[in-house]
Protein backbone atom coordinates (compact mmCIF):
# COMPACT_ATOMS: atom_id res chain seq x y z
CA UNK A 1 0.00 0.00 0.00
CA UNK A 2 1.15 3.68 -0.47
CA UNK A 3 1.39 5.33 2.24
CA UNK A 4 3.93 7.50 4.07
CA UNK A 5 6.23 7.90 6.98
CA UNK A 6 7.20 11.74 8.20
CA UNK A 7 5.94 12.33 4.37
CA UNK A 8 8.11 10.13 2.93
CA UNK A 9 6.25 7.57 1.18
CA UNK A 10 6.86 4.00 2.73
CA UNK A 11 8.00 2.20 -0.07
CA UNK A 12 10.95 3.93 -0.97
CA UNK A 13 12.39 3.63 2.43
CA UNK A 14 11.95 -0.18 2.62
CA UNK A 15 14.11 -0.16 -0.55
CA UNK A 16 16.29 2.16 1.25
CA UNK A 17 16.63 -0.15 3.88
CA UNK A 18 16.86 -3.03 1.90
CA UNK A 19 19.74 -1.46 0.13
CA UNK A 20 21.28 -0.66 3.57
CA UNK A 21 21.00 -4.28 3.99
CA UNK A 22 23.24 -5.08 0.78
CA UNK A 23 19.75 -7.21 -0.05
CA UNK A 24 20.34 -5.01 -3.39
CA UNK A 25 18.51 -7.58 -5.97
CA UNK A 26 16.00 -7.56 -3.11
CA UNK A 27 15.59 -4.23 -2.69
CA UNK A 28 15.19 -3.57 -6.57
CA UNK A 29 12.26 -6.28 -7.29
CA UNK A 30 10.42 -5.16 -4.26
CA UNK A 31 10.37 -1.34 -5.57
CA UNK A 32 9.69 -2.62 -9.26
CA UNK A 33 6.46 -4.14 -8.55
CA UNK A 34 3.91 -2.20 -9.76
CA UNK A 35 1.89 -2.98 -6.49
CA UNK A 36 4.36 -1.06 -4.25
CA UNK A 37 5.52 1.60 -6.81
CA UNK A 38 1.56 2.21 -6.90
CA UNK A 39 1.12 6.20 -6.52
CA UNK A 40 4.66 6.97 -6.23
CA UNK A 41 5.76 9.66 -8.35
CA UNK A 42 7.81 8.22 -11.39
CA UNK A 43 10.66 10.34 -10.92
CA UNK A 44 11.24 9.34 -7.02
CA UNK A 45 10.98 5.60 -8.05
CA UNK A 46 13.79 5.98 -10.98
CA UNK A 47 15.87 8.23 -8.44
CA UNK A 48 15.66 5.70 -5.63
CA UNK A 49 16.57 2.31 -8.02
CA UNK A 50 19.76 4.69 -9.07
CA UNK A 51 20.52 4.95 -5.40
CA UNK A 52 20.58 1.01 -4.84
CA UNK A 53 22.31 0.56 -8.04
CA UNK A 54 25.29 3.03 -7.83
CA UNK A 55 25.42 1.09 -4.06
CA UNK A 56 25.54 -2.42 -5.41
CA UNK A 57 28.66 -1.05 -7.87
CA UNK A 58 26.24 -0.81 -10.82
CA UNK A 59 27.64 2.42 -11.79
CA UNK A 60 26.15 2.19 -15.23
CA UNK A 61 22.63 1.59 -14.37
CA UNK A 62 22.68 4.11 -11.38
CA UNK A 63 23.70 7.08 -14.17
CA UNK A 64 20.88 5.25 -16.26
CA UNK A 65 18.43 5.48 -13.67
CA UNK A 66 19.73 8.88 -12.24
CA UNK A 67 19.83 10.20 -16.06
CA UNK A 68 15.86 9.26 -16.12
CA UNK A 69 14.84 11.17 -13.01
CA UNK A 70 16.36 13.97 -14.25
CA UNK A 71 14.39 14.18 -18.14
CA UNK A 72 11.19 12.95 -15.91
CA UNK A 73 11.78 16.14 -12.74
CA UNK A 74 14.47 18.25 -14.08
CA UNK A 75 13.89 20.87 -11.55
CA UNK A 76 14.93 17.66 -8.99
CA UNK A 77 18.62 18.49 -7.80
CA UNK A 78 19.35 15.55 -5.87
CA UNK A 79 19.93 13.35 -9.15
CA UNK A 80 22.31 15.98 -10.30
CA UNK A 81 24.47 15.58 -7.30
CA UNK A 82 24.59 11.45 -7.42
CA UNK A 83 25.79 12.08 -11.28
CA UNK A 84 28.56 14.75 -9.89
CA UNK A 85 29.94 11.90 -7.54
CA UNK A 86 29.47 9.51 -9.73
CA UNK A 87 31.38 11.17 -12.45
CA UNK A 88 33.84 12.32 -9.60
CA UNK A 89 34.50 8.48 -8.72
CA UNK A 90 35.10 7.72 -12.40
CA UNK A 91 37.82 10.75 -12.06
CA UNK A 92 35.57 12.06 -15.02
CA UNK A 93 36.49 15.89 -13.97
CA UNK A 94 34.05 17.68 -17.00
CA UNK A 95 31.59 15.50 -16.43
CA UNK A 96 31.42 15.54 -12.45
CA UNK A 97 31.81 19.57 -12.70
CA UNK A 98 28.67 19.33 -15.32
CA UNK A 99 26.62 17.88 -12.90
CA UNK A 100 27.49 19.47 -9.26
CA UNK A 101 27.26 22.62 -11.33
CA UNK A 102 23.35 21.91 -12.48
CA UNK A 103 22.79 21.05 -8.81
CA UNK A 104 24.34 24.38 -7.54
CA UNK A 105 21.89 26.44 -10.02
CA UNK A 106 19.07 24.52 -8.71
CA UNK A 107 19.96 24.86 -4.99
CA UNK A 108 20.23 28.55 -5.98
CA UNK A 109 17.57 29.00 -7.74
CA UNK A 110 15.62 27.82 -4.72
CA UNK A 111 17.63 30.01 -2.16
CA UNK A 112 19.67 26.56 -0.77
CA UNK A 113 22.29 28.98 -0.16
CA UNK A 114 23.91 26.11 2.24
CA UNK A 115 23.74 23.98 -0.07
CA UNK A 116 25.09 26.32 -2.89
CA UNK A 117 28.01 26.76 -0.52
CA UNK A 118 28.53 23.10 0.41
CA UNK A 119 29.12 21.94 -3.42
CA UNK A 120 30.65 25.30 -4.91
CA UNK A 121 33.73 24.19 -2.01
CA UNK A 122 33.14 20.94 -3.16
CA UNK A 123 33.91 21.79 -7.21
CA UNK A 124 36.75 24.41 -5.64
CA UNK A 125 38.68 22.02 -2.99
CA UNK A 126 38.49 18.83 -4.64
CA UNK A 127 37.72 19.07 -8.87
CA UNK A 128 39.42 21.92 -10.37
CA UNK A 129 40.49 25.15 -8.02
CA UNK A 130 40.54 27.28 -11.34
CA UNK A 131 37.15 26.85 -12.23
CA UNK A 132 34.99 30.18 -12.44
CA UNK A 133 31.93 29.38 -12.28
CA UNK A 134 31.62 28.04 -8.43
CA UNK A 135 33.01 30.92 -7.16
CA UNK A 136 30.54 33.19 -8.94
CA UNK A 137 27.57 30.99 -7.31
CA UNK A 138 29.83 30.85 -3.92
CA UNK A 139 30.27 35.32 -3.99
CA UNK A 140 26.21 35.59 -4.46
CA UNK A 141 25.46 32.73 -1.57
CA UNK A 142 27.90 34.36 0.75
CA UNK A 143 26.35 37.62 -0.46
CA UNK A 144 22.77 36.58 0.15
CA UNK A 145 23.41 35.31 3.54
CA UNK A 146 24.73 38.97 4.31
CA UNK A 147 28.28 37.60 4.73
CA UNK A 148 29.84 40.36 3.21
CA UNK A 149 33.68 39.79 4.09
CA UNK A 150 33.49 36.42 2.52
CA UNK A 151 31.36 37.32 -0.33
CA UNK A 152 34.19 40.23 -1.39
CA UNK A 153 37.03 37.90 -0.38
CA UNK A 154 35.41 35.35 -2.65
CA UNK A 155 34.40 38.15 -5.41
CA UNK A 156 38.72 39.61 -5.14
CA UNK A 157 39.25 35.86 -6.29
CA UNK A 158 37.11 35.84 -9.27
CA UNK A 159 38.86 39.55 -10.36
CA UNK A 160 41.98 37.36 -10.60
CA UNK A 161 41.07 34.15 -12.07
CA UNK A 162 39.33 36.19 -14.49
CA UNK A 163 42.87 38.58 -15.44
CA UNK A 164 44.39 35.36 -15.68
CA UNK A 165 42.77 33.19 -17.46
CA UNK A 166 41.14 35.94 -20.14
CA UNK A 167 37.80 35.33 -18.99
CA UNK A 168 34.37 36.67 -21.08
CA UNK A 169 34.42 40.40 -20.50
CA UNK A 170 31.18 40.42 -19.17
CA UNK A 171 31.98 37.83 -16.29
CA UNK A 172 34.49 40.70 -15.30
CA UNK A 173 31.92 43.38 -15.39
CA UNK A 174 29.43 41.63 -13.68
CA UNK A 175 31.92 40.88 -10.77
CA UNK A 176 33.20 44.38 -10.67
CA UNK A 177 29.54 45.29 -9.77
CA UNK A 178 29.44 42.36 -7.71
CA UNK A 179 32.77 43.93 -5.86
CA UNK A 180 30.87 47.29 -5.65
CA UNK A 181 27.95 45.78 -4.37
CA UNK A 182 29.66 44.33 -1.37
CA UNK A 183 32.35 47.36 -0.86
CA UNK A 184 28.70 48.96 -0.23
CA UNK A 185 27.47 47.10 3.03
CA UNK A 186 30.91 46.85 4.23
CA UNK A 187 30.67 50.74 4.09
CA UNK A 188 33.15 51.09 2.05
CA UNK A 189 31.58 53.86 0.35
CA UNK A 190 34.30 55.65 -1.56
CA UNK A 191 35.50 52.34 -3.15
CA UNK A 192 31.80 51.06 -3.88
CA UNK A 193 31.59 54.36 -5.84
CA UNK A 194 34.45 54.27 -8.12
CA UNK A 195 33.93 50.58 -8.72
CA UNK A 196 29.75 51.61 -9.78
CA UNK A 197 31.37 54.48 -11.81
CA UNK A 198 34.27 51.86 -13.89
CA UNK A 199 31.20 49.16 -14.33
CA UNK A 200 28.77 51.83 -16.11
CA UNK A 201 31.60 53.31 -17.99
CA UNK A 202 32.60 49.62 -19.16
CA UNK A 203 28.79 48.84 -19.49
CA UNK A 204 28.84 51.66 -22.76
CA UNK A 205 30.91 49.52 -24.63
CA UNK A 206 30.15 45.64 -23.43
CA UNK A 207 26.34 45.81 -23.14
CA UNK A 208 24.30 42.40 -23.03
CA UNK A 209 21.01 42.14 -21.07
CA UNK A 210 22.30 38.79 -19.87
CA UNK A 211 24.51 40.63 -17.08
CA UNK A 212 23.28 44.15 -17.32
CA UNK A 213 22.65 46.17 -14.00
CA UNK A 214 22.63 49.48 -15.06
CA UNK A 215 19.59 50.55 -13.38
CA UNK A 216 20.75 48.53 -10.17
CA UNK A 217 24.08 50.66 -10.42
CA UNK A 218 22.39 53.95 -10.35
CA UNK A 219 20.73 52.89 -7.04
CA UNK A 220 23.54 52.28 -5.29
CA UNK A 221 24.93 55.37 -6.38
CA UNK A 222 22.14 57.28 -5.36
CA UNK A 223 22.16 55.80 -1.96
CA UNK A 224 25.93 56.58 -1.80
CA UNK A 225 25.49 59.98 -2.74
CA UNK A 226 22.74 60.22 0.17
CA UNK A 227 25.26 58.90 2.34
CA UNK A 228 27.29 61.89 1.49
CA UNK A 229 24.82 64.55 1.91
CA UNK A 230 24.68 65.12 -1.37
CA UNK A 231 21.20 65.06 -2.27
CA UNK A 232 21.22 66.62 -5.71
CA UNK A 233 23.13 64.23 -7.12
CA UNK A 234 21.59 61.05 -5.84
CA UNK A 235 17.97 62.54 -7.31
CA UNK A 236 19.57 62.68 -10.29
CA UNK A 237 21.20 59.18 -9.76
CA UNK A 238 17.99 57.79 -9.05
CA UNK A 239 15.67 59.49 -12.06
CA UNK A 240 18.46 57.31 -14.19
CA UNK A 241 17.90 54.05 -12.41
CA UNK A 242 13.54 54.83 -12.67
CA UNK A 243 13.77 55.84 -16.48
CA UNK A 244 15.50 52.46 -17.01
CA UNK A 245 13.21 50.85 -15.34
CA UNK A 246 11.15 52.28 -12.15
CA UNK A 247 9.98 49.11 -11.45
CA UNK A 248 13.21 47.85 -10.86
CA UNK A 249 14.23 50.68 -9.46
CA UNK A 250 11.57 50.55 -6.45
CA UNK A 251 12.11 46.76 -5.86
CA UNK A 252 15.73 47.02 -5.30
CA UNK A 253 16.00 50.34 -3.47
CA UNK A 254 13.60 47.99 -1.25
CA UNK A 255 16.02 44.91 -1.26
CA UNK A 256 19.06 47.19 -0.09
CA UNK A 257 16.79 48.60 2.65
CA UNK A 258 15.75 45.16 3.77
CA UNK A 259 19.19 44.49 3.84
CA UNK A 260 20.27 47.23 5.72
CA UNK A 261 17.46 46.81 7.88
CA UNK A 262 19.15 43.38 8.99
Amino acid sequence: DYYKIDGFPYALLKTEALAGLERYDEAINYLKSGKNADGIEPYYITNTLGNVYWLKGDLETAISQYETTIELRPSYARPYVYLGYIYQQLKQKDKAIEYFMGAIELFYANYLLDEVEYYTKLIINEIDPTYIYPYLLLERAYHEKENYKDAMEASLYIDELCIQNEEDIQIYMLNIFHIGENAYFLHEYDSSKELFLVYLEMLEQNRDPVYDAECEAYVYLGLISEHFKDNGKAEKYFKKARKISKERADYFLKYISDKNEN
